[in-house]
C-alpha cells in the first residue's frame, strides 16, 4: 500500500492553486480537491459497504488543515464500527 506523504499548511497552500486531487497524508483518503475554476475542498474518499464513497468536509477556506483530519478521523472510526458517516450525518441534519 502505498502511503501519501504528511503535508504541512505551506505546502496545502500551494496544492490550493493547482487543480485535481492532492492527499494529504495523517488520515488514508483525506485529499484537497482544487476545481478548475479555483474552488478547494476537503473530501475524504474511503470503502464503505463495498463502494467507494466521497464525504465532503468542507470548503477549504474555512476548514483548517487540522480540523479537515480530525473530521476524516472521526468518520474512518465510524466506518471501522460498520456504521456510514454520510447516512449518520444525514440522518443528523434531519433530526
Amino acid at each position: 500500500m502505498k502511503l501519501a506523504k504528511v503535508l504541512n499548511d505551506a505546502q496545502i497552500r500551494s496544492l490550493s492553486r493547482q487543480p485535481g486531487m492532492r492527499a494529504v497524508g495523517v488520515v488514508s483518503g483525506l485529499v484537497l480537491q482544487v476545481s478548475p475554476n479555483g474552488a478547494a475542498s476537503w473530501v475524504l474518499r474511503a470503502t464503505y459497504g463495498g463502494r467507494v464513497r466521497s464525504m465532503g468536509l468542507g470548503p477549504y477556506r474555512e476548514v483548517s488543515l487540522k480540523q479537515a483530519r480530525e473530521l476524516a478521523a472521526n468518520a474512518r472510526a465510524l466506518i471501522r464500527t460498520g456504521r456510514d458517516p454520510i447516512q449518520e450525518r444525514s440522518d443528523a441534519k434531519r433530526a
